[in-house]
């Protein structure tokens, strides 16, 4: 288990790759495609959005530059999970880093008839930083990952205060493939404090892009973060559309990010090159990504 955070929030995720893939719920990302994390041995890295789906609420996550290696859970489909079966709830829960450990007894299932996958509802408290907790049964193996109570709600499928969690077998067969495909579903708000005033004149940045030594293919998706007073960040994305080319644009009315840094991100690799946040400003930039 680890403890994520990113753009100011504390959640939950899973460890299923001993080189560290990190499975867990996309909604607390924002727009980041990067997140820290500490693992319960006390272990830090940060580790990259591979893939993303906002409509399923998941994500699947990669340390970036691994050091070590580190204690995964396998998967395990077997049979049904049944009525009153009793599991272990792992979370973190609150902005502490001690992990929290429930028993929780199966209380019902749904199955999401648009997409087919399947849910499983457990008997167990609402905590805040739970969301991509882990459910493990009598062997140790995952059984499922907790889902936010707002996505739930909004499948239509559970109600405020139920817990529930995606079954591994659509882990397995549905939702894992399609993440490490590096599906790329967000569905983030851009960050603004004025929520009533019209987005002020965006920043324009544009010019040639590279990864890897060659021009980045279209459909790949170039990031800015803004750095802002008080080491606060705002992200902001767009995919590329012409190939070594891209255009990106950036609006905010927060005062944090007035003449904030700007760095650019592609596929866990930063550009060297930097730049300013200056609202209606046009900036032609060469980036190079590693």
């Amino acid at each position: 288990m680890v403890q994520l955070s990113a753009s100011g929030k504390r959640w939950s995720g899973v460890l299923i790759g001993e080189t560290g893939r990190i499975l867990t719920t996309s909604s607390n990302l924002g727009n980041a495609p990067i997140a820290s994390f500490i693992t319960t041995t006390g272990a830090t890295a940060d580790a990259w959005v591979v893939g993303r789906d906002d409509d399923l609420d998941l994500a699947i996550l990669e340390v970036i530059n691994p050091g070590q290696t580190y204690s995964a859970v396998d998967i395990v489909v077997g049979d049904p999970l049944q009525q009153n079966e009793e599991l272990v709830l792992l979370q973190y829960t609150g902005a502490g880093t001690v992990l929290d450990r429930k028993t929780a007894r199966v209380v019902g299932s749904r199955q999401d008839l648009f997409t087919g996958i399947q849910y499983v509802q457990v008997q167990a408290l609402k905590a805040a930083g739970a969301d991509g907790g882990a459910l493990i049964d009598n062997t140790g193996s995952l059984r499922g990952i907790r889902m936010s109570e707002q996505h739930m709600i909004d499948l239509v499928i559970g109600r405020t205060g139920e817990v529930w969690a995606v079954s591994a077998g659509s882990l397995n067969d549905v939702i894992i493939p399609r993440l490490n495909s590096g599906l790329s579903v967000i569905n983030a708000l851009s960050t603004s404090s004025d929520s009533g005033a019209p987005p002020p004149i965006p920043a324009i940045f544009k010019g040639a892009v590279s990864a890897g030594g060659v021009p980045a293919a279209v459909g790949n998706r170039l990031y800015a973060r803004l750095t802002g007073s008080n080491g606060s960040e705002a992200w902001f994305s767009e995919l590329i559309t012409s190939t070594g080319r891209f255009v990106l644009g950036i609006s905010t009315s927060n005062s944090r990010f007035t003449n904030a840094r700007v760095d650019f991100w592609m596929s866990s690799g930063r550009s060297l090159t930097t730049s300013t946040y200056v609202l209606g400003r046009t900036t032609e930039l060469e980036l190079v990504i590693p």
